[in-house]
């Protein structure tokens, strides 16, 4: 027999409309460097942008910081890994202003905040279901992704340096 404590839900605090709070392509990671959690999504009530939040967690409970933007455009399949050696996160997103591009962008959390760079296309063409991770015995960021126009799965291994990220290829 298994048992297991788990705390209550905690909402994140994210703009709505009545009870309505719309927080869709949710995605997450685990900063190991600052011990918070961050959490990346589209809200729908703020014309689908994409934002990042950190998170403090204690005991059962997690307590949120405030929502910080990472892309004024509309948003989808946003995904999130942590870089350990260079202490940064990194967000990947499809940018639907942008003609659904693939995009990636670094951020650095400090407190229970996180600032970004500036935001780097991986993909030029349709991208959907993004996944992001981090492989430590290769220092580098690797996104998986749906290739919309034709090319299927796919994958791209990326370095981070300071505020950016530079890709090889898919």
């Amino acid at each position: 027999s298994v048992s297991e404590n788990l705390g209550s839900e905690v909402a994140l605090p994210v703009t709505g409309n009545g009870s309505n709070n719309w927080a869709v392509h949710i995605g997450g990671t685990y900063d190991s460097v600052n011990g918070k959690v961050i959490i990346t999504y589209n809200d729908y009530y703020q014309s689908q942008k994409g934002f990042a939040l950190v998170g403090t967690v204690s005991g059962y409970t997690v307590t949120w910081g405030t929502p910080v933007e990472f892309e004024a455009g509309r948003t989808q399949w946003t995904s999130a890994g942590f870089d350990s050696v260079n202490g940064k996160v990194v967000i990947s997103y499809q940018d639907m202003d942008n003609s659904f591009y693939g995009k990636t962008i670094v951020g650095t959390v400090s407190g229970n905040s996180i600032s970004f760079g500036t935001p780097v296309v991986f993909q030029s063409s349709e991208t959907t279901y993004t996944d992001t991770t981090y492989d430590v015995s290769a220092g580098a960021i690797v996104v998986s992704y749906l290739e919309n126009t034709g090319s299927g799965g796919r994958v791209i291994a990326g370095t981070v340096s300071g505020n950016s990220i530079s890709f090889g290829s898919a």
